[in-house]
């Protein structure tokens, strides 16, 4: 029986193992690589679109005619046309015809040049002859990966809705599984291997030896699990991961092994009617709560998650006023670097945030024995639209909701936990015990039904929202369905009237 997989990507960060002159070289055919595959990947895409284009503009053209010749054969109909016009309107229709005949034979000889470029043999040849540095393992997965891209959007292309997308200079250069471990054939080669303290990878390829950067080794367990990068590269070679097809990503100085692995999915011991809510709050960035209504946690906080903002947030104002003063000159330019290392060590940090915050999350599922997880649609809920003060508002563009929401699903997957939206509408403002409407006080709820026996008591507000979202039935795939849109549009229908 075939276990169910879900397919991760670990980065790992590799150097170029042998002397300097070696390193060098290492280093100037992964650049060259990664420029030709820049390259290939614009020049693949411009020509499929053009021969697409080519062929609807042939269609348009052959119907255009066609209306043409149809439009003469009803006048020709016309009894009221003596026999001259008659014979020159048959004339029109031949000459119509002729011109249709000449059209396809045309076609069919461009064709013959161009057209089989959406045909993948045609696509992976021509990269081939105009770049023949990139290894023909890296065009396969290249040509199927412009090929994908273009299905999905020439559509959109065709309609005016989108432009033809162009890639960027940091493509990833494609790698074939078969470079990390090939298993065909009943063999079991792994080519990353170890050798001593140190995980080493050859790729053949290239002739290249590198070493991967793991770090000092520190246990990190995760429900009971080893989840280092150490263990992931040991599982890897032992072949209790299968791998898939990666990338090589340059980044400034660094290179970077994206790789891709297939690792069996786990079924956590869940009961199908227990649901987990999480709610994201500004006061708490996620609080979360089991439907039975007694299992509660809050998971951070808004003054230490401020404090580190604020904190970028001065450090990018300083940076800012000394680059106003600047005209131009390496001085600019060194400071425009110090801006950008900036954001993106921000970003990283968000970013680490919330994979801490999901994993806590799905810690928690799995400790409820819960079999769903429920979250609110936030789709539409942003900045202007969030009725907070100025320092929620702060917090809430500035910390990615959907981002954290992404990576719920992403882990959650992996334990087979399902996680639905719902309707975000009143979830802080009704009492979890008995359903009725109360009222909100800041961090406080309070009940206003008297025969509740939290009538007037004081409740978290948090933890008040993540119990209603946990108890929630009112399922939403989009922000259309959800009451608080519902409200608006007839706002303004009513608007619109008067």
């Amino acid at each position: 029986m075939q276990l169910n997989t879900i397919t991760l990507t670990v980065k790992l960060q590799i150097r170029p193992l042998g002397d300097k002159e070696a390193q060098n070289e290492v280093w100037r055919n992964l650049r060259n690589i990664n420029r030709d595959v820049f390259k290939a990947a614009n020049l693949l895409m411009s020509h499929l679109h053009f021969v697409e284009a080519f062929e609807h503009q042939f269609m348009q053209t052959d119907r255009i005619l066609e209306k043409e010749m149809l439009d003469r054969e009803n006048k020709k109909k016309n009894k009221k046309l003596n026999a001259q016009q008659i014979e020159t309107i048959a004339q029109e229709i031949a000459e119509i015809k002729q011109k249709r005949k000449e059209l396809k034979i045309e076609v069919a000889e461009k064709v013959k040049i161009f057209y089989n470029g959406k045909n993948e043999s045609f696509a992976y040849n021509f990269i081939r002859h105009e770049y023949p540095q990139i290894p023909s393992y890296s065009v396969s997965i290249l040509v199927k990966t412009v090929q994908n891209k273009f299905k999905e959007e020439w559509k959109e292309v065709k309609k005016g809705e989108k432009s033809i997308s162009n890639f960027k200079k940091t493509i990833p250069i494609p790698i074939d599984d078969k470079q990390i471990a090939n298993t065909d054939k009943g063999k079991k080669l792994c080519y990353i291997k170890k050798e001593g303290e140190k995980f080493v990878w050859e790729l053949n390829s290239l002739e290249a030896k590198f070493e991967i950067v793991t770090g000092k080794y520190k246990q990190s367990k995760y429900m009971g699990e080893d989840k280092n990068k150490r263990t992931t590269l040991e599982r890897v070679m032992n072949f209790e991961y299968k791998v898939a097809d990666s990338s090589l990503k340059i980044e400034e100085n660094k290179i970077f092994l994206l790789l891709v692995c297939k690792i069996p999915q786990q079924q956590a011991t869940s009961l199908p009617n227990v649901s987990i809510g999480v709610d994201l709050g500004i006061r708490t960035p996620a609080c979360i709560a089991c439907n039975d209504g007694l299992r509660v946690i809050s998971l951070g906080s808004k003054q230490d998650f401020l404090a580190i903002r604020q904190r970028f947030y001065e450090h990018r104002k300083r940076l800012q006023k000394s680059l106003a003063m600047t005209k131009g000159g390496k001085g600019r330019e060194k400071k425009l670097k110090a801006l950008e290392k900036l954001r993106k060590a921000e970003r990283n940090w968000v970013r680490t945030y919330n994979h801490t915050l999901s994993k806590k999350i799905i810690h928690f599922a799995i400790q409820c024995r819960a079999s769903r997880i429920q979250i609110e649609l936030l789709e539409g809920f942003g900045r202007n639209e969030n009725k907070v003060d100025e320092k929620g508002n702060y917090l809430l563009g500035k910390w990615s909701y959907y981002e954290l929401q992404n990576m719920i699903k992403q882990k959650a997957e992996q334990y087979k936990l399902v996680v639905t939206t719902i309707d975000p509408y009143h979830t802080s403002k009704t009492c979890h015990v008995c359903g009725e409407l109360g009222y909100r006080k800041g961090a406080d709820f309070f009940c206003q039904n008297e025969r509740c026996k939290e009538y007037q008591k004081r409740q978290n507000a948090d933890h008040n929202a993540a119990f209603n979202i946990a108890k929630s039935t009112t399922f939403v795939a989009k922000k259309e369905d959800c009451t608080y849109f519902k409200l608006e549009q007839e706002k303004k229908s009513k608007k619109e009237e008067e």
